[in-house]
């Protein structure tokens, strides 16, 4: 199936004992498609993979990325599609759990699943507004400290960490346990 944001409707094609039937609608790039398989079935498609930037229309659209950074998520993701007031939320459909995945914002943050983003899943992105030139890059966030110095071994508990992120959304780690982040407006 084939959503279409401006009508707002699914095109449907289907294949069911030999006969094709419903509309034969294109495949093209950034689009995502909902596929129902009476069985598993791996399809390759070739040629050159292109990465072009992604305009999206107010509402409901389906998206489908060829050229995702190692590790994206959803909160990157929201960030990408234009941020708090223009992206209201990205869903994904859970093939283990048969459920959708949401990340959306509240009061400025983003919350939800922070699903991963990869080339082979189709999303839903909720659009408060249109966004037409929407590039899909996601990079590390810059990390600055400033209490404590590179290798400094801390002895007491709970140790608090000063310094600067480049990405609201970013999640901190360390030693492999996940740490709280207060957000200071300086």
């Amino acid at each position: 199936q084939r959503y279409d944001t401006a009508t707002t409707t699914l095109a449907t094609a289907e294949f069911t004992g030999g006969i094709h039937s419903g509309t034969d609608f294109p495949i093209v790039a950034n689009e995502g498609y909902f596929v129902e398989m009476a069985q598993d079935f791996a399809l390759e498609f070739s040629g050159a993979v292109t990465c072009n930037d992604l305009s999206l229309s107010a509402g409901v659209n389906a998206i489908g990325f060829s050229c995702v950074p190692t590790n994206a998520s959803a909160y990157g993701m929201l960030a990408v599609l234009g941020g708090e007031g223009v992206v209201a939320s990205l869903q994904r459909y859970n093939r283990q759990t048969g459920r959708y995945e949401t990340a959306a914002y509240s009061n400025g943050y983003p919350v939800g699943v922070n699903f991963p983003v990869t080339n082979s899943e189709a999303y839903l992105a909720h659009m408060n507004s249109a966004n037409s030139q929407v590039t899909f890059s996601i990079g590390s966030p810059s990390v600055i400290v400033t209490s404590h110095t590179d290798g400094e071994i801390v002895h007491s508990s709970p140790v608090t960490i000063v310094g600067e992120i480049s990405e609201v959304s970013s999640q901190v780690t360390v030693n492999g346990i996940s740490a709280p982040v207060t957000l200071v407006n300086s």
